[in-house]
Protein backbone atom coordinates (compact mmCIF):
# COMPACT_ATOMS: atom_id res chain seq x y z
CA UNK A 1 0.00 0.00 0.00
CA UNK A 2 1.32 3.14 -0.87
CA UNK A 3 1.88 6.30 1.91
CA UNK A 4 -0.96 8.24 0.35
CA UNK A 5 -3.70 5.27 -0.27
CA UNK A 6 -3.41 4.42 3.13
CA UNK A 7 -3.89 8.32 4.55
CA UNK A 8 -6.73 8.53 1.84
CA UNK A 9 -8.19 5.16 3.27
CA UNK A 10 -8.39 6.68 7.30
CA UNK A 11 -9.74 9.17 5.93
CA UNK A 12 -6.66 11.93 6.25
CA UNK A 13 -6.79 14.92 4.35
CA UNK A 14 -3.26 16.09 2.75
CA UNK A 15 -2.28 17.89 0.20
CA UNK A 16 1.23 17.39 -1.53
CA UNK A 17 4.23 19.55 -1.65
CA UNK A 18 6.99 18.39 -4.18
CA UNK A 19 7.63 14.72 -2.08
CA UNK A 20 5.80 15.30 0.57
CA UNK A 21 2.31 14.67 1.66
CA UNK A 22 0.95 17.51 4.46
CA UNK A 23 -1.77 17.05 6.96
CA UNK A 24 -2.67 17.36 10.59
CA UNK A 25 -0.83 15.01 12.52
CA UNK A 26 -3.41 12.34 14.10
CA UNK A 27 -1.75 12.01 17.15
CA UNK A 28 -1.67 15.71 19.00
CA UNK A 29 -5.04 17.21 17.91
CA UNK A 30 -2.61 19.33 15.20
CA UNK A 31 -5.15 21.64 13.79
CA UNK A 32 -2.13 23.65 11.69
CA UNK A 33 -0.50 21.17 9.47
CA UNK A 34 2.47 20.17 10.87
CA UNK A 35 3.11 16.70 9.69
CA UNK A 36 4.82 15.63 6.92
CA UNK A 37 5.07 11.69 5.22
CA UNK A 38 7.26 11.37 2.17
CA UNK A 39 5.49 10.09 -1.03
CA UNK A 40 7.69 6.98 -1.32
CA UNK A 41 8.92 5.94 1.42
CA UNK A 42 6.61 6.95 3.80
CA UNK A 43 8.81 8.37 6.70
CA UNK A 44 6.93 10.83 8.59
CA UNK A 45 7.69 13.59 11.02
CA UNK A 46 5.45 15.40 13.21
CA UNK A 47 7.12 19.57 13.66
CA UNK A 48 5.22 19.92 17.36
CA UNK A 49 8.56 19.17 19.26
CA UNK A 50 7.43 20.32 22.64
CA UNK A 51 4.09 18.46 22.40
CA UNK A 52 4.34 15.44 20.35
CA UNK A 53 7.60 15.11 17.58
CA UNK A 54 6.77 11.53 16.93
CA UNK A 55 9.03 10.37 13.80
CA UNK A 56 9.61 7.21 11.90
CA UNK A 57 8.92 4.72 9.34
CA UNK A 58 5.91 3.68 7.10
CA UNK A 59 6.09 0.62 9.48
CA UNK A 60 5.85 2.47 12.99
CA UNK A 61 3.17 4.73 11.79
CA UNK A 62 0.50 2.14 10.50
CA UNK A 63 1.09 0.35 14.03
CA UNK A 64 0.81 3.82 16.18
CA UNK A 65 -2.41 4.53 14.07
CA UNK A 66 -3.25 0.85 15.52
CA UNK A 67 -3.55 -0.76 12.64
CA UNK A 68 -1.34 -4.22 11.46
CA UNK A 69 1.37 -2.64 9.11
CA UNK A 70 1.29 -3.21 5.36
CA UNK A 71 4.57 -3.05 3.22
CA UNK A 72 4.88 -0.55 0.59
CA UNK A 73 4.01 -1.19 -2.58
CA UNK A 74 4.86 0.35 -5.89
CA UNK A 75 3.97 0.95 -9.53
CA UNK A 76 4.70 -3.10 -11.48
CA UNK A 77 7.27 -1.07 -13.67
CA UNK A 78 9.45 -0.75 -10.41
CA UNK A 79 8.78 -4.57 -9.00
CA UNK A 80 11.56 -6.88 -9.11
CA UNK A 81 10.03 -10.47 -9.00
CA UNK A 82 10.24 -12.64 -6.86
CA UNK A 83 13.24 -14.94 -6.89
CA UNK A 84 12.84 -18.50 -6.54
CA UNK A 85 14.69 -20.01 -3.45
CA UNK A 86 15.86 -23.43 -2.80
CA UNK A 87 14.43 -24.77 0.78
CA UNK A 88 16.85 -27.34 2.44
CA UNK A 89 15.90 -30.64 2.99
CA UNK A 90 18.64 -31.81 5.55
CA UNK A 91 18.86 -34.36 8.25
CA UNK A 92 20.73 -32.92 11.46
CA UNK A 93 21.63 -34.80 14.38
CA UNK A 94 21.00 -33.38 18.07
CA UNK A 95 23.95 -31.13 19.19
CA UNK A 96 27.53 -33.20 19.83
CA UNK A 97 29.35 -33.68 23.12
CA UNK A 98 31.97 -32.39 21.20
CA UNK A 99 30.13 -28.96 19.73
CA UNK A 100 28.85 -28.16 23.22
CA UNK A 101 32.32 -28.33 24.67
CA UNK A 102 33.79 -26.23 22.35
CA UNK A 103 30.63 -23.48 22.62
CA UNK A 104 31.11 -23.33 26.26
CA UNK A 105 34.85 -22.71 25.48
CA UNK A 106 33.11 -19.41 23.76
CA UNK A 107 32.06 -18.90 27.02
CA UNK A 108 28.24 -19.64 25.97
CA UNK A 109 25.99 -21.62 28.54
CA UNK A 110 23.74 -24.85 27.33
CA UNK A 111 20.66 -23.24 27.77
CA UNK A 112 21.61 -20.37 25.82
CA UNK A 113 22.94 -22.52 23.39
CA UNK A 114 19.20 -24.23 23.53
CA UNK A 115 17.54 -21.79 22.51
CA UNK A 116 19.22 -21.12 19.01
CA UNK A 117 17.98 -24.89 17.64
CA UNK A 118 21.75 -25.93 17.06
CA UNK A 119 22.59 -28.96 15.82
CA UNK A 120 25.32 -31.31 14.31
CA UNK A 121 26.38 -32.66 11.11
CA UNK A 122 29.27 -34.61 11.31
CA UNK A 123 32.06 -32.14 12.25
CA UNK A 124 30.28 -29.38 11.67
CA UNK A 125 28.01 -27.03 13.71
CA UNK A 126 24.89 -26.62 11.75
CA UNK A 127 22.69 -22.98 12.51
CA UNK A 128 19.21 -23.61 11.07
CA UNK A 129 17.86 -20.03 9.61
CA UNK A 130 14.45 -20.29 10.06
CA UNK A 131 11.77 -17.34 8.37
CA UNK A 132 7.61 -17.56 9.59
CA UNK A 133 8.65 -21.25 11.11
CA UNK A 134 10.16 -23.09 8.15
CA UNK A 135 13.75 -23.84 7.57
CA UNK A 136 15.03 -21.35 4.65
CA UNK A 137 18.92 -21.64 5.15
CA UNK A 138 21.62 -23.85 7.51
CA UNK A 139 24.66 -22.40 7.65
CA UNK A 140 27.82 -24.69 8.78
CA UNK A 141 30.87 -24.21 10.54
CA UNK A 142 33.65 -26.57 11.71
CA UNK A 143 35.52 -25.71 14.76
CA UNK A 144 38.28 -24.64 12.56
CA UNK A 145 36.17 -21.65 11.17
CA UNK A 146 35.78 -22.96 7.74
CA UNK A 147 31.83 -21.87 6.79
CA UNK A 148 29.32 -23.26 4.02
CA UNK A 149 26.02 -22.93 3.98
CA UNK A 150 23.17 -25.01 1.89
CA UNK A 151 23.03 -23.69 -1.83
CA UNK A 152 20.44 -21.55 -3.54
CA UNK A 153 19.26 -20.70 -0.05
CA UNK A 154 17.82 -17.73 1.12
CA UNK A 155 19.57 -15.01 2.81
CA UNK A 156 18.07 -13.93 5.95
CA UNK A 157 19.01 -12.83 9.42
CA UNK A 158 19.53 -15.57 11.71
CA UNK A 159 17.38 -15.41 14.92
CA UNK A 160 14.98 -13.04 13.00
CA UNK A 161 12.14 -15.16 14.74
CA UNK A 162 12.53 -13.74 17.80
CA UNK A 163 12.02 -10.20 17.16
CA UNK A 164 8.39 -9.95 15.90
CA UNK A 165 6.49 -7.36 17.85
CA UNK A 166 9.87 -5.49 18.73
CA UNK A 167 10.42 -2.30 18.15
CA UNK A 168 14.26 -1.64 17.87
CA UNK A 169 16.74 -4.59 16.77
CA UNK A 170 20.18 -5.39 17.41
CA UNK A 171 22.09 -7.02 13.64
CA UNK A 172 25.58 -8.73 14.75
CA UNK A 173 28.37 -10.43 12.30
CA UNK A 174 28.00 -13.93 13.23
CA UNK A 175 25.72 -16.39 14.83
CA UNK A 176 28.01 -17.14 17.62
CA UNK A 177 28.19 -13.78 18.22
CA UNK A 178 23.88 -13.45 18.17
CA UNK A 179 24.28 -16.13 20.86
CA UNK A 180 26.62 -14.37 22.90
CA UNK A 181 24.12 -11.40 23.16
CA UNK A 182 21.56 -13.83 24.16
CA UNK A 183 23.72 -14.82 27.02
CA UNK A 184 24.13 -10.83 27.92
CA UNK A 185 20.20 -11.04 28.15
CA UNK A 186 19.87 -8.84 24.46
CA UNK A 187 18.45 -10.30 21.67
CA UNK A 188 20.51 -9.91 18.51
CA UNK A 189 19.97 -11.05 14.45
CA UNK A 190 23.22 -12.10 12.92
CA UNK A 191 23.63 -11.42 9.16
CA UNK A 192 24.11 -14.59 7.09
CA UNK A 193 27.51 -14.48 5.73
CA UNK A 194 30.30 -11.97 5.60
CA UNK A 195 29.00 -8.06 5.52
CA UNK A 196 30.36 -7.35 2.10
CA UNK A 197 27.40 -9.50 1.66
CA UNK A 198 24.74 -7.43 1.32
CA UNK A 199 21.56 -9.44 -0.22
CA UNK A 200 20.05 -9.90 3.35
CA UNK A 201 19.20 -6.58 3.22
CA UNK A 202 16.63 -6.56 -0.13
CA UNK A 203 15.15 -9.95 1.59
CA UNK A 204 14.50 -8.31 4.70
CA UNK A 205 13.58 -5.03 3.78
CA UNK A 206 9.81 -5.11 5.11
CA UNK A 207 10.57 -7.21 7.98
CA UNK A 208 13.50 -4.45 9.08
CA UNK A 209 10.92 -1.51 8.48
CA UNK A 210 9.27 -2.49 11.73
CA UNK A 211 11.71 -1.13 13.32
CA UNK A 212 11.97 2.44 14.63
CA UNK A 213 15.61 1.68 15.91
CA UNK A 214 18.64 -0.86 14.39
CA UNK A 215 21.41 -1.59 16.54
CA UNK A 216 24.55 -2.28 14.33
CA UNK A 217 26.86 -4.81 16.08
CA UNK A 218 29.82 -5.65 13.51
CA UNK A 219 33.52 -6.10 14.18
CA UNK A 220 35.54 -3.95 15.61
CA UNK A 221 37.93 -4.60 12.90
CA UNK A 222 38.62 -2.47 9.22
CA UNK A 223 36.13 -4.55 7.37
CA UNK A 224 33.48 -3.87 10.04
CA UNK A 225 34.14 -0.13 10.25
CA UNK A 226 34.03 0.20 6.92
CA UNK A 227 30.83 -1.55 6.11
CA UNK A 228 28.47 -0.57 9.70
CA UNK A 229 28.27 2.99 7.57
CA UNK A 230 27.53 1.72 4.37
CA UNK A 231 24.66 -0.49 5.43
CA UNK A 232 23.37 1.99 7.94
CA UNK A 233 23.14 4.06 4.94
CA UNK A 234 20.76 1.60 3.20
CA UNK A 235 18.63 0.98 6.30
CA UNK A 236 18.19 4.12 7.20
CA UNK A 237 20.96 6.66 9.11
CA UNK A 238 18.11 8.38 11.08
CA UNK A 239 17.24 5.33 13.10
CA UNK A 240 20.60 3.40 12.88
CA UNK A 241 23.46 3.26 16.17
CA UNK A 242 26.89 2.01 16.01
CA UNK A 243 27.48 0.26 19.45
CA UNK A 244 31.06 0.21 20.02
CA UNK A 245 32.68 -2.77 22.08
CA UNK A 246 35.77 -2.82 23.67
CA UNK A 247 36.89 -5.77 22.07
CA UNK A 248 36.84 -7.27 18.82
CA UNK A 249 33.44 -8.86 18.94
CA UNK A 250 30.70 -9.42 21.45
CA UNK A 251 31.96 -13.25 22.17
CA UNK A 252 35.51 -11.57 23.05
CA UNK A 253 33.77 -9.18 25.04
CA UNK A 254 32.38 -12.60 27.03
CA UNK A 255 35.54 -14.63 26.70
CA UNK A 256 37.18 -12.13 28.48
CA UNK A 257 35.07 -11.20 31.47
CA UNK A 258 33.86 -7.64 30.45
CA UNK A 259 30.51 -7.44 32.65
CA UNK A 260 26.38 -7.07 31.74
CA UNK A 261 26.37 -3.75 33.02
CA UNK A 262 29.31 -2.46 30.51
CA UNK A 263 27.45 -4.25 28.02
CA UNK A 264 24.29 -2.14 28.88
CA UNK A 265 26.21 0.89 28.61
CA UNK A 266 27.68 0.02 25.10
CA UNK A 267 23.95 -0.35 23.98
CA UNK A 268 22.92 2.95 25.75
CA UNK A 269 25.62 4.91 24.51
CA UNK A 270 25.60 3.31 20.96
CA UNK A 271 27.08 6.07 18.12
CA UNK A 272 23.87 8.14 16.26
CA UNK A 273 24.90 8.01 12.25
CA UNK A 274 25.06 11.26 11.15
CA UNK A 275 24.77 13.15 7.96
CA UNK A 276 28.16 15.11 8.09
CA UNK A 277 26.60 18.25 6.36
CA UNK A 278 24.16 18.15 9.32
CA UNK A 279 24.98 19.97 12.82
CA UNK A 280 23.42 20.74 15.89
CA UNK A 281 23.76 24.19 17.47
CA UNK A 282 26.02 23.32 20.38
CA UNK A 283 28.55 21.77 18.10
CA UNK A 284 29.29 25.66 16.92
CA UNK A 285 29.25 26.81 20.62
CA UNK A 286 33.44 27.42 20.38
CA UNK A 287 33.05 29.60 16.98
CA UNK A 288 29.48 31.20 18.25
CA UNK A 289 31.45 32.36 21.08
CA UNK A 290 33.95 33.98 19.32
CA UNK A 291 32.33 35.91 16.62
CA UNK A 292 30.13 37.13 19.99
CA UNK A 293 33.22 37.52 22.22
CA UNK A 294 36.02 38.01 20.43
CA UNK A 295 35.71 41.44 18.34
CA UNK A 296 39.29 40.83 16.22
CA UNK A 297 37.12 37.37 14.79
CA UNK A 298 35.74 39.43 11.58
CA UNK A 299 39.10 40.87 10.69
CA UNK A 300 41.36 39.26 8.39
CA UNK A 301 45.30 40.03 7.73
CA UNK A 302 45.70 43.79 6.87
CA UNK A 303 45.98 45.23 3.93
CA UNK A 304 48.37 48.15 2.31
CA UNK A 305 45.21 50.99 2.62
CA UNK A 306 44.01 52.03 6.01
CA UNK A 307 40.51 52.67 4.71
CA UNK A 308 40.21 48.71 3.00
CA UNK A 309 40.99 47.55 6.55
CA UNK A 310 38.71 49.53 8.00
CA UNK A 311 35.61 49.10 5.77
CA UNK A 312 36.83 45.83 4.78
CA UNK A 313 38.65 44.13 7.81
CA UNK A 314 41.42 42.37 5.69
CA UNK A 315 42.00 39.56 4.05
CA UNK A 316 39.70 36.77 6.16
CA UNK A 317 41.11 33.19 4.93
CA UNK A 318 38.39 31.14 3.06
CA UNK A 319 37.35 33.87 0.79
CA UNK A 320 37.02 35.35 -2.65
CA UNK A 321 37.22 38.22 -3.76
CA UNK A 322 36.96 39.66 -7.19
CA UNK A 323 38.29 42.68 -8.32
CA UNK A 324 37.17 44.83 -11.83
CA UNK A 325 37.66 48.19 -13.64
CA UNK A 326 38.44 49.34 -16.69
CA UNK A 327 41.91 48.23 -19.11
CA UNK A 328 44.31 50.56 -17.22
CA UNK A 329 42.77 51.52 -13.67
CA UNK A 330 45.37 49.52 -12.19
CA UNK A 331 44.17 46.40 -11.63
CA UNK A 332 47.69 44.42 -11.86
CA UNK A 333 49.40 46.58 -10.27
CA UNK A 334 47.38 47.25 -7.19
CA UNK A 335 47.58 43.40 -7.13
CA UNK A 336 51.00 43.11 -7.03
CA UNK A 337 51.17 45.55 -4.07
CA UNK A 338 48.39 43.79 -2.31
CA UNK A 339 50.80 40.14 -2.42
CA UNK A 340 53.76 42.57 -1.91
CA UNK A 341 52.50 43.41 1.63
CA UNK A 342 50.92 39.81 2.92
CA UNK A 343 54.56 38.64 2.02
CA UNK A 344 56.56 41.49 4.02
CA UNK A 345 54.48 42.29 6.77
CA UNK A 346 52.23 38.90 7.21
CA UNK A 347 55.46 36.24 5.87
CA UNK A 348 52.57 35.11 3.60
CA UNK A 349 53.42 32.69 0.60
CA UNK A 350 51.74 33.54 -2.88
CA UNK A 351 50.55 32.25 -6.13
CA UNK A 352 49.62 34.38 -9.07
CA UNK A 353 48.30 32.84 -12.48
CA UNK A 354 48.43 36.10 -14.92
CA UNK A 355 46.95 34.44 -17.91
CA UNK A 356 47.24 37.66 -19.68
CA UNK A 357 50.98 38.55 -18.90
CA UNK A 358 54.14 36.67 -19.25
CA UNK A 359 55.80 35.61 -15.54
CA UNK A 360 58.97 37.76 -16.46
CA UNK A 361 56.58 40.88 -17.27
CA UNK A 362 54.72 40.90 -14.21
CA UNK A 363 58.20 40.07 -11.89
CA UNK A 364 59.55 42.71 -13.25
CA UNK A 365 57.14 45.40 -12.43
CA UNK A 366 56.62 43.49 -9.28
CA UNK A 367 60.53 44.37 -8.75
CA UNK A 368 59.90 48.06 -9.43
CA UNK A 369 57.39 48.33 -6.89
CA UNK A 370 59.85 46.75 -4.31
CA UNK A 371 62.93 48.71 -5.88
CA UNK A 372 62.11 52.19 -6.94
CA UNK A 373 64.90 53.93 -9.52
CA UNK A 374 67.25 51.54 -11.31
CA UNK A 375 68.20 48.36 -10.35
CA UNK A 376 71.54 46.66 -11.83
CA UNK A 377 72.03 42.75 -12.21
CA UNK A 378 72.76 42.26 -8.36
CA UNK A 379 70.11 44.16 -7.16
CA UNK A 380 67.71 42.58 -9.28
CA UNK A 381 68.87 39.34 -8.04
CA UNK A 382 68.69 40.14 -4.86
CA UNK A 383 65.01 41.12 -5.40
CA UNK A 384 64.55 37.93 -7.09
CA UNK A 385 66.16 35.72 -4.16
CA UNK A 386 63.17 37.86 -1.52
CA UNK A 387 59.84 36.90 -3.28
CA UNK A 388 61.25 33.51 -4.50
CA UNK A 389 60.79 32.05 -0.97
CA UNK A 390 57.29 33.40 -0.57
CA UNK A 391 55.82 33.47 -4.66
CA UNK A 392 55.08 31.11 -7.44
CA UNK A 393 53.78 31.47 -10.70
CA UNK A 394 51.96 29.80 -13.06
CA UNK A 395 54.25 30.14 -16.63
CA UNK A 396 51.32 30.06 -18.86
CA UNK A 397 49.39 32.68 -20.73
CA UNK A 398 46.27 32.42 -22.83
CA UNK A 399 43.22 30.05 -22.34
CA UNK A 400 43.42 27.32 -19.50
CA UNK A 401 40.85 24.85 -18.75
CA UNK A 402 38.70 24.64 -15.20
CA UNK A 403 40.31 21.34 -14.15
CA UNK A 404 43.96 22.52 -15.17
CA UNK A 405 43.57 25.31 -12.95
CA UNK A 406 42.20 23.55 -10.00
CA UNK A 407 44.97 20.80 -10.47
CA UNK A 408 47.56 23.88 -9.89
CA UNK A 409 45.92 25.71 -7.55
CA UNK A 410 45.67 21.98 -5.16
CA UNK A 411 49.07 21.30 -6.05
CA UNK A 412 50.52 24.76 -4.85
CA UNK A 413 48.38 24.81 -1.39
CA UNK A 414 49.50 21.23 -0.83
CA UNK A 415 53.39 21.69 -1.47
CA UNK A 416 53.72 25.03 -1.38
CA UNK A 417 51.19 26.55 1.67
CA UNK A 418 50.23 29.34 -0.59
CA UNK A 419 47.43 31.29 1.37
CA UNK A 420 47.25 34.24 -1.45
CA UNK A 421 45.44 32.88 -5.15
CA UNK A 422 45.02 35.78 -7.65
CA UNK A 423 43.75 34.56 -11.13
CA UNK A 424 44.15 37.57 -13.55
CA UNK A 425 41.89 37.19 -15.42
CA UNK A 426 38.53 35.37 -15.71
CA UNK A 427 38.00 35.83 -19.35
CA UNK A 428 41.41 33.78 -19.70
CA UNK A 429 39.13 30.79 -18.00
CA UNK A 430 38.22 28.18 -21.08
CA UNK A 431 34.56 27.39 -19.60
CA UNK A 432 33.03 25.11 -22.14
CA UNK A 433 30.29 24.93 -24.64
CA UNK A 434 26.89 25.28 -23.24
CA UNK A 435 25.06 27.78 -21.15
CA UNK A 436 27.83 30.42 -20.23
CA UNK A 437 25.95 32.04 -17.60
CA UNK A 438 25.70 28.36 -16.18
CA UNK A 439 29.00 27.47 -16.71
CA UNK A 440 30.12 30.65 -15.04
CA UNK A 441 28.21 30.02 -11.99
CA UNK A 442 30.24 26.23 -11.91
CA UNK A 443 33.11 27.60 -11.83
CA UNK A 444 32.47 30.42 -8.89
CA UNK A 445 31.48 27.77 -6.94
CA UNK A 446 34.40 25.53 -7.82
CA UNK A 447 36.76 28.67 -6.35
CA UNK A 448 34.46 29.57 -2.98
CA UNK A 449 34.64 25.63 -2.26
CA UNK A 450 38.51 25.84 -3.07
CA UNK A 451 39.28 29.02 -0.91
CA UNK A 452 37.40 27.35 1.81
CA UNK A 453 38.61 24.05 1.44
CA UNK A 454 42.61 25.12 2.00
CA UNK A 455 41.65 28.18 3.95
CA UNK A 456 42.95 30.40 1.59
CA UNK A 457 42.42 34.01 0.26
CA UNK A 458 41.57 33.64 -3.64
CA UNK A 459 41.58 37.14 -5.62
CA UNK A 460 39.53 37.07 -9.39
CA UNK A 461 40.08 39.31 -11.95
CA UNK A 462 36.59 39.68 -13.33
CA UNK A 463 36.34 42.55 -16.27
CA UNK A 464 33.98 45.12 -16.44
CA UNK A 465 31.04 44.36 -18.72
CA UNK A 466 31.58 45.99 -22.67
CA UNK A 467 30.17 49.71 -22.73
CA UNK A 468 31.85 50.80 -18.65
CA UNK A 469 34.26 53.67 -19.22
CA UNK A 470 36.71 55.62 -17.26
CA UNK A 471 33.98 58.57 -17.13
CA UNK A 472 30.97 56.28 -15.75
CA UNK A 473 31.16 55.72 -11.75
CA UNK A 474 31.34 51.70 -11.48
CA UNK A 475 29.02 49.51 -9.89
CA UNK A 476 28.66 45.62 -8.63
CA UNK A 477 26.53 45.03 -11.36
CA UNK A 478 28.80 46.15 -14.14
CA UNK A 479 31.32 42.89 -14.15
CA UNK A 480 30.49 41.15 -17.22
CA UNK A 481 28.80 37.79 -17.35
CA UNK A 482 26.60 36.34 -14.57
CA UNK A 483 25.38 37.80 -11.81
CA UNK A 484 26.48 34.86 -10.12
CA UNK A 485 30.43 35.96 -10.36
CA UNK A 486 29.66 39.07 -7.22
CA UNK A 487 27.09 36.89 -5.95
CA UNK A 488 29.07 33.69 -5.06
CA UNK A 489 31.77 36.00 -4.18
CA UNK A 490 32.30 37.09 -0.78
CA UNK A 491 34.04 40.40 -1.40
CA UNK A 492 33.77 43.01 -4.84
CA UNK A 493 36.33 45.61 -4.96
CA UNK A 494 36.32 47.88 -8.47
CA UNK A 495 39.28 50.20 -8.83
CA UNK A 496 37.87 53.18 -10.98
CA UNK A 497 39.87 56.19 -12.79
CA UNK A 498 37.67 59.57 -12.49
CA UNK A 499 37.46 61.59 -15.34
CA UNK A 500 39.26 64.97 -13.45
CA UNK A 501 36.50 67.55 -12.40
CA UNK A 502 38.17 71.24 -11.83
CA UNK A 503 38.28 72.48 -8.58
CA UNK A 504 37.43 69.30 -6.69
CA UNK A 505 40.09 67.01 -4.85
CA UNK A 506 40.95 64.01 -5.86
CA UNK A 507 43.04 61.21 -6.08
CA UNK A 508 44.56 59.20 -9.24
CA UNK A 509 41.95 55.96 -8.59
CA UNK A 510 39.18 55.18 -6.33
CA UNK A 511 38.93 51.79 -4.93
CA UNK A 512 35.38 50.67 -4.10
CA UNK A 513 34.04 48.14 -2.12
CA UNK A 514 30.63 47.14 -3.36
CA UNK A 515 30.40 43.82 -1.63
CA UNK A 516 31.69 42.68 2.31
CA UNK A 517 29.53 39.65 3.40
CA UNK A 518 31.29 39.38 6.58
CA UNK A 519 30.82 42.83 8.01
CA UNK A 520 28.08 44.27 5.63
CA UNK A 521 30.27 47.70 5.35
CA UNK A 522 30.64 49.49 2.02
CA UNK A 523 32.69 52.05 1.12
CA UNK A 524 35.85 54.03 -1.02
CA UNK A 525 39.41 55.42 -1.09
CA UNK A 526 41.16 57.68 -3.18
CA UNK A 527 44.65 56.30 -4.52
CA UNK A 528 47.55 58.46 -5.70
CA UNK A 529 49.74 56.67 -7.70
CA UNK A 530 53.22 57.01 -7.80
CA UNK A 531 55.32 56.96 -10.66
CA UNK A 532 58.63 56.07 -9.08
CA UNK A 533 57.64 53.36 -6.50
CA UNK A 534 54.98 52.20 -9.09
CA UNK A 535 52.74 52.19 -5.89
CA UNK A 536 49.46 53.64 -4.88
CA UNK A 537 49.02 55.25 -1.47
CA UNK A 538 45.76 56.06 0.14
CA UNK A 539 44.55 59.94 -0.10
CA UNK A 540 42.47 61.11 3.09
CA UNK A 541 40.88 63.73 1.20
CA UNK A 542 38.01 61.52 -0.48
CA UNK A 543 38.49 57.93 1.25
CA UNK A 544 35.09 57.14 3.51
CA UNK A 545 33.92 54.74 4.73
Amino acid sequence: MLPAEYLTKKGIEFTRRGEELIFNCPFCGDKERKAAMHVETGLFNCMHKNRCGKNGSFWYFQKEMGDKPIAKSYDSDIKKPAKAYIKPEVNLDSLSKEHREWLRGRGLEDDTVDLFGLKSVGAEIAFPYIKNGEIVNVKYRKIDKSFRQEKGAEPVLFNREAFHGNDSIIICEGEIDAISWEQYGRRAASVPSGVSDTRWIENEWDFLEGFTKIYLSLDMDSAGRQAVEQIAQRLGLWRCYDIQLPYKDINECLQNGVEHQAIYRAVEQAEEFRIHEVSTPLEFEDAVADILLNPEHAKGESTPFKTLNDVLGGWRMGELTVWSGTNGSGKTTILNQVILHSMVAHGQSAFLASLEMKPENLLAWMLRQMRSGLMDRRAIHEALQIINRNITLLNKIGKVEPDMIFNVFEFVAKKYGAKHFVLDSLMRVSLGRGDKYERQEEFMNRLVGFAQQYNVHLHLVAHPRKGAHDGETPGKVDVSGSADITNLAHNVLVLYRPAFEPGKPRGDNMLYIKKNRELGHVGALALEFDEDTRLFKESPLVSRA
